[in-house]
């Protein structure tokens, strides 16, 4: 279980990872909340690791882990390109580029 202002630090760092693509940094969570020291931060941090809500991979900035990234991702083939002038059907063989990505 989750105390009101532990979940108010989760809440802002998936809130952060949706809207920037990237989680926040000890400063930001630190100058959002007003806390007196990184300290702060990180105790709320190793909090909301030991109870399973947040991962962290140790020497590496931002590098916080949230259950909402943890949403399995599909890959969507594409098939070819879109031209600058009309083609010929017999030029327009289907061959695959690549896969985009999507949730």
């Amino acid at each position: 279980m989750l105390t009101e202002r532990q979940k108010s630090v989760l809440d802002f760092i998936q809130r952060e990872q949706r809207e920037k693509g990237i989680t926040p940094s000890t400063r930001e969570i630190q100058s959002h909340f007003r806390f007196a020291s990184q300290t702060s931060v990180m105790q709320y941090l190793a909090a909301l690791e030991r109870k399973g809500f947040l991962q962290r991979h140790a020497g590496k900035a931002r590098a916080l882990i949230t259950p909402v990234q943890k949403v399995r991702i599909h890959d969507v083939p594409i098939y070819g390109q879109i031209p600058a002038r009309p083609m010929f059907p017999r030029a327009m063989a289907r061959s695959r580029f690549g896969c985009a990505a999507i949730q």
